[in-house]
């Protein structure tokens, strides 16, 4: 072999060597590219999910602070429902401004649909996000979310027959235990411990062992919604 094909052969050695250093190269970078992709678009849904389901959670507490404050005005037993419907009204948001005489009280009244209209304002945009979280995700956590909407809606339905405050607040119970079972199945999924929707707030003992939520006033001092003020007028 001479020296013009031993030179030959080791450039030919040479550049191959160079073009293969160079597609594995590629190759590795594109790879490493999928896997960075793949990472983002992960952490991306998860985000997403984790934002619906806060505003789901955050939603709902809302929803049950402005239903506690209202079943503080409910009856003690389905006699006033009866004597509403006797009058013509099915519902405190259809009642004659006025109240009806012997079982709301214009007062109470105003306060009530003033609730009333919050919860349904509330609850309507919980089902846009409802459908929402059907789309990002699936299986246990979002019938789960389904059903603590669904027990809202039945308390509300409950108020606005002006049904009696014991039963009311075995649904409020219902609803109030749904929501920890789905901060409890959100935090699984994030695979995080992080309160998404205040499951550690501070309360106090209410009637029928309901824990009552809490609020802040003007000067930030917590308080519970219980201490908020009664009706005005109490027929049972």
């Amino acid at each position: 072999m001479d020296a013009t094909t031993a030179q030959l052969i080791t450039a030919t050695v040479a550049v191959g060597g160079t073009l293969l250093g160079a597609v594995i190269t590629q190759v590795v970078s594109w790879r490493l590219d999928a896997a960075r992709r793949k990472a983002e678009d992960q952490r991306r849904w998860l985000n997403e999910r984790f934002r619906i389901l806060k505003e789901i959670v955050s939603g709902s507490v809302k929803v049950e602070r402005n239903l506690y404050s209202a079943l503080a005005f409910m009856p003690e037993t389905d006699s006033p429902k009866d004597k509403m419907r006797a009058s013509g009204t099915t519902s405190l948001l259809m009642a004659p401004n006025d109240g009806i005489e012997g079982v709301v009280s214009a007062e109470d009244l105003e306060v009530l649909r003033e609730l009333l209209r919050e919860c349904i304002e509330a609850l309507e945009e919980l089902d846009d996000k409802q459908a929402e979280l059907a789309i990002l995700a699936e299986g246990g956590i979002v019938e789960k979310s389904e059903e603590l909407i669904g027990r809202l809606w039945d308390v509300i339905g409950h108020l606005e027959v002006y049904g009696s405050a014991s039963d009311g607040f075995l649904g409020y119970d219902a609803a109030h235990k749904t929501r920890l079972e789905l901060q409890a199945m959100a935090r699984r999924m994030l695979g995080s411990e992080l309160d998404v929707g205040g499951s550690k707030r501070k309360g106090k003992r209410g009637r029928k062992g309901v824990v009552a939520p809490v609020d802040e006033d003007a000067s930030g001092q917590i308080r519970p919604i219980s201490s908020y003020p009664g009706p005005s007028q109490r027929t049972s």
